[in-house]
């Protein structure tokens, strides 16, 4: 009986250990279990934020576009500011453009040009204005076309006698400046043209061939201007005797009626080792 007694009691201390053993076996599972899933969710939620932080900024960006924006006539401050909100770079070229138009250091050009797609980070060269000083136009009024060309390269304006005009004047005699263009004491830029208009005196009653025998064909547009006849064929022939570029005979001769428009021949003197055309 005592011993029956002591086998039921060592029976159930064996079964009491068996159960704490296995409930401590599934704590220890549980336990891990639980940290397998923190592992899991922990690194789940770095994945999102790897994927939304880092690589789909990239991903987006490299397909993503940008509009050049229009800097012109904007100050160099004001467009470094603009480039920045947008994302791109500028970049200050080597060129500079004078332009008296606006102040000094305004974005005149640029490339891309404005409405260009580039992507972020891309350069955009601007060309910026500066200006010249300008100059005071002289005043001509009353001289000769020679020294109208002699007063402008003083000056650093320029006089085409190429492109003078002229015009029948009562009150100012031949061969002066009546008319000038920019207007004296005008402010203009350096090498600008200053165009002319010369006097060819009172309208002759009759329109005749003038005499030009003996000109230098350089001088004569003047009194060509005057009859209101126009330079024609010019014949050129060796002569040793006579200096280049005078004239030697004339189509029609002198006094022959002509009208306006009509055109006078030339046969020219030029330096024998120059031929004849």
């Amino acid at each position: 009986m005592n011993a029956s007694l002591r086998d039921v009691k060592a029976k159930k201390k064996h079964d009491w250990s068996l159960k704490g053993l296995t409930t401590r076996k599934g704590f220890v599972r549980t336990t891990n279990a639980i940290a397998g899933l923190l592992v899991v969710v922990f690194a789940a939620f770095w994945t999102i934020a790897l994927i939304d932080r880092i690589i789909m900024p990239l991903v987006v960006a490299g397909g993503v576009e940008i509009s050049v924006p229009d800097l012109r006539e904007m100050p160099l401050a004001s467009a470094e500011k603009v480039c920045d909100e947008k994302g791109i770079e500028l970049v200050q070229g080597d060129r500079m453009r004078v332009d008296n138009r606006h102040e000094a250091g305004t974005v005149v050009d640029q490339f891309p040009v404005a409405g260009s797609l580039v992507k972020p980070g891309r350069r955009v060269e601007v060309v910026l204005s500066v200006r010249e000083q300008l100059l005071i136009c002289p005043d001509v009024m009353g001289r000769s076309p020679r020294e109208a060309v002699l007063i402008a390269d003083s000056t650093g304006i320029v006089v085409l006698l190429e492109n003078v005009t002229y015009r029948h004047s009562n009150a100012l005699p031949e061969g002066v400046i009546m008319y000038q263009q920019p207007q004296p004491n005008e402010r203009i830029l350096r090498n600008s043209e200053l165009s002319l208009t010369v006097s060819t005196g009172t309208k002759p009653e009759k329109i005749v061939a003038p005499d030009l025998i003996g000109r230098q064909i350089s001088e004569i547009d003047l009194v060509l201007a005057k009859f209101e006849l126009k330079l024609g064929q010019v014949s050129r022939y060796p002569q040793k005797s006579s200096r280049e570029g005078i004239i030697l005979e004339q189509t029609p001769k002198s006094g022959t009626a002509m009208v306006s428009g009509q055109r006078i021949d030339l046969k020219i003197a030029v330096s024998p080792s120059k031929k004849g055309g």
